[in-house]
């Protein structure tokens, strides 16, 4: 089988979900128009908040269960759940519900900074 993959890159509105959420909105608009749309889209891991090195993100942080809660019956949601062993599970809006299945085993490895330790 083969899996068509997009990565999006685009420039989220720091701590303004609501705004975030209607770029991310016009992404997947333009993704779906597309001849052949891809099986995934993938945002930056902090794509919904802004923040990305800068702290804050608690303030601003976003639950899977709220995302969840505004998915489109048909939408899915990856996302790796667990702490340092996790699986990468996909969760569909179903009519009456979500369907969740896990696809595989991951890993969460901690940013280290040793490479800007090591930088002259």
């Amino acid at each position: 089988m083969l899996l068509r993959i997009a990565i999006s890159q685009f420039r989220p509105c720091k701590g303004d979900l609501e705004e975030t959420l209607s770029r991310v909105e016009h992404v997947l608009a333009r993704v779906k128009a597309l001849e052949t749309a891809p099986d995934v889209v993938v945002f930056p891991e902090t794509a919904l908040t802004g923040y990305f090195l800068e702290g804050g993100v608690r303030e601003h942080a976003v639950g899977a269960h709220a995302l969840l809660e505004q998915l489109a019956v048909g939408a899915r949601m990856v996302i790796p759940v667990g702490d340092f062993y996790q699986e990468l599970k996909v969760i569909t809006r179903t009519s009456d519900g979500f369907d969740e299945r896990s696809v595989i085993p991951v890993r969460f490895v901690p940013m280290t900074g040793e490479i800007e330790r090591q930088s002259p």
